[in-house]
């Protein structure tokens, strides 16, 4: 059904909802291609839950494998991926991850200010289907330097979650967290030099006691921040979009609200929705995950709440695999707004 829209607020070529890895990969790569682009986000924080996140993207194949000693093939990975989800993931689908996927992260690393490293030892998570590694697919991205960014784009920046972090403040990536978490030789050094690096921050420790050596999370989120800043690409926060606009039978757009207004974008070449899941939706998770389900159990972004799923649920759209997560054990920590995965 199309929605009748009679004037626009904002014309772009591409608009993006949300502002986590994939909504800032895709608006980067739009814009290298000449596209307008702009990010919405509906919170007072960029980075939704990838910001939230260990950091670590599966990629067989990739392109830093070769240089770490690592062989891996596009038959291995297909044999590996296709073993653990079975048929009910086209072919078709799973090929063009495993062959997109390295392209996408090459690219990143190429052209933005994102660097990422193997984790040599972080396995497959099913060492038992065919196809698995003991290691080389697994990337995380390297630490990054928040003083690169503003004071108030730092600040913007969503925060790691607490369990990624040493004592609640300080930063850790995967080896430095394997090190502390089985005391392997030399962790009371390694734990003792992040120590003296965050306390050395000194004019940083009078504001705030977060630590400005973005790991895990905020380590993917922060050099592609920085480089949406370098191309001139605007992310409007506290702009939830509310409804996708529909003329001739094509979303052409999508209607929000901006400083508490009704505010509608046209986008000529395309909308994404990259708003994360419906973590935080009772509803949805009544309707759609197994029981029993509760948002407190969530440790994702509080700001995921289906908005997307609705939005395109309005408009007649499919959907696939809602009974499926990223699941983990959490527990609920009294006084603390999110539960907290056990790793």
């Amino acid at each position: 059904m199309d929605t009748f829209q009679s004037s626009w607020d904002e014309t772009v070529d591409f608009l993006v909802v949300g502002s986590g890895a994939a909504a800032m990969s895709a608006a980067i790569t739009a814009h290298d291609l000449g596209a307008r682009v702009l990010l919405v986000e509906k919170s007072p924080q960029y980075g939704g839950s990838s910001a939230m996140s260990g950091g670590g993207l599966w990629v067989p194949n990739n392109h830093l494998m070769q240089g770490q000693g690592f062989t891996d093939s596009p038959a291995a990975a297909f044999t590996y991926i296709r073993g653990c989800v079975g048929e009910e993931v086209s072919e078709a689908r799973l090929r063009a991850y495993l062959d997109n996927a390295p392209k996408a992260v090459q690219y990143l690393c190429e052209n933005t200010h994102l660097r990422m490293h193997i984790v040599p030892d972080y396995a497959d998570y099913y060492q038992d289907v065919p196809g698995a590694m003991e290691g080389g697919r697994c990337l995380e991205a390297s630490p990054f330097d928040g003083r690169r960014l503003s004071e108030a784009e730092f600040r913007e920046m969503r925060e790691t979650a607490p369990q990624e972090l040493i004592m609640n403040r300080i930063s850790m990536v995967i080896s430095e967290a394997q090190a502390f978490l089985t005391r392997s030789p030399g962790w009371i050094k390694l734990l003792a030099k992040r120590l003296s690096e965050y306390l050395g921050d000194f004019g940083w420790r009078l504001k705030s006691r977060r630590d400005r050596r973005c790991s895990m999370g905020n380590a993917l989120i922060g050099p592609l921040r920085l480089s949406l800043k370098d191309r001139n690409i605007p992310l409007w926060l506290n702009t939830p979009a509310r409804q996708l606009i529909v003329e001739n039978g094509r979303v052409a757009g999508v209607q929000g609200e901006r400083d508490g207004k009704k505010y509608c974008i046209r986008a000529e070449r395309g909308v994404l929705l990259a708003s994360g899941g419906f973590d935080n939706n009772a509803q949805l998770r009544e309707r759609y995950l197994p029981h029993p389900t509760h948002p407190d159990w969530s440790c994702g972004n509080p700001c995921s709440t289906g908005d997307a799923v609705q939005m395109g649920l309005d408009v007649g759209a499919g959907l696939e695999f809602m009974d499926e997560a990223w699941w983990g054990p959490t527990v609920v920590v009294p006084g603390e707004e999110r539960a907290r995965m056990l790793v």
